[in-house]
């Protein structure tokens, strides 16, 4: 494990509750949902109708759906040398291309966007299942500490498509109702799509940055138990977050922005792992009740959250909430929480039992 810490020194966030963090912190601590019927493909055949779609979201000639959502961000990476590394976090990337004729890989066609767009000349994409973002921000840290470079810009991107959403369809995880983390009668997810970007710094290169959180630690884990299931005890998402920890005691940790899809799987996993490393009474929510699982973007919002959660000592409300999972009763609340201390943990659980936590430090 790499000790130490890199400072958060810049985000900006798209998801279906709008344009810009401000936006999508609005709705998510208001407790709203954004979930709106999906015209993009036909979904009679389909168990779910609905989706966490960004509004006005239109494509420009023959380019993916990305391609907008990337020029909204690209304003705030513009003052960065060209040579700033690009981390990009997907879980298909630019998949609404699929079908290009020149039958390309859609995580490249994202990475070259990307990079053209950002005004970057080298960047490398991460693709962690829904486990990517946290993967990324791990990923920089480890090269920000290790001396390799002073600022690292992570990106991520996922977009609802007719390809990722027959594919969830087909296994079974999608609800024909609403969306509802950690709910004892959750019944699946509905699909989202975000997109983000965070820079990440050294200590050194961020004397003269607002520095709004610090990213104090990551860990990373894998369940090798099968393909999308995840391991049920959690004792592999248990081994990132302590990781992440590092030398940090749980009681210090005010809250946690959990992966939650709604799933009966992975919130039985991830209750299980919080329960034993921190009892049954931390202040835990999941952003997939209002906006969706935005795939490998999941992180980008999560981060976000979690350095608003620091900055108003209280954590968003559970969107979909009625009835808590049994073991989750004193976690997760439809009201916000209190949430004491100078530390918030964001958690992300993907496809292949991948796992991965980070730490977010508030600005003292």
């Amino acid at each position: 494990m790499t000790d130490g810490r890199c400072a958060l020194i810049g985000a900006e966030l798209v998801c279906a509750c709008g344009f810009g963090t401000d936006a999508c912190i609005r709705d998510l601590y208001a407790g709203k949902d954004a979930f709106v019927p999906v015209d993009r493909f036909a979904t009679e055949h389909l168990p779910a109708k609905l989706a966490g779609t960004v509004p006005g979201l239109r494509t420009k000639g023959n380019s993916s759906l990305c391609l907008p959502l990337l020029e909204f961000l690209a304003p705030s990476v513009a003052e960065l040398p060209e040579s700033t590394p690009v981390l990009v976090a997907s879980t298909v990337g630019e998949i609404d291309r699929l079908y290009d004729p020149m039958r390309r890989c859609t995580l490249n066609l994202l990475l070259e966007d990307a990079l053209n767009v950002f005004h970057k000349n080298k960047g490398r994409i991460i693709s962690a299942a829904c486990a990517s973002t946290n993967a990324a921000i791990d990923r920089a840290r480890r090269m920000i500490l290790s001396g390799m470079c002073e600022t690292v810009i992570v990106a991520a991107c996922d977009l609802v498509s007719e390809f990722a959403f027959s594919g969830f369809a087909s296994i079974g995880a999608m609800t024909d109702g609403m969306a509802r983390p950690y709910d004892r009668n959750r019944s699946g997810l509905l699909l989202g799509e975000g997109a983000g970007i965070l820079i990440l710094a050294s200590e050194k290169a961020a004397v003269h940055h607002e520095v709004p959180a610090w990213i104090a630690g990551s860990g990373m884990s894998g369940d090798a138990l099968h393909i999308t299931a995840p391991r049920p005890d959690g004792a592999e998402l248990e081994a990132a977050i302590r990781r992440a920890l590092g030398t940090v005691p749980p009681e210090e940790i005010g809250a946690i922005v959990g992966h939650g899809t709604g799933t009966k799987y992975n919130d039985e996993m991830e209750i299980n792992a919080i329960r034993r490393i921190f009892g049954d009474k931390i202040p835990l929510a999941s952003a997939k009740g209002a906006c969706g699982h935005t795939l490998g973007a999941s992180g980008m919002i999560q981060a976000v959250l979690a350095v608003e959660t620091l900055r108003r000592k209280s954590l968003f409300p559970q969107t979909g909430l009625e009835t808590p999972e049994p073991g989750a009763e004193q976690m997760v609340s439809r009201k916000e929480q209190t949430a004491a201390g100078q530390y918030v943990l964001s958690l992300n659980s993907g496809f292949g039992g991948l796992n991965a936590a980070v730490l977010l430090e508030a600005q003292p």
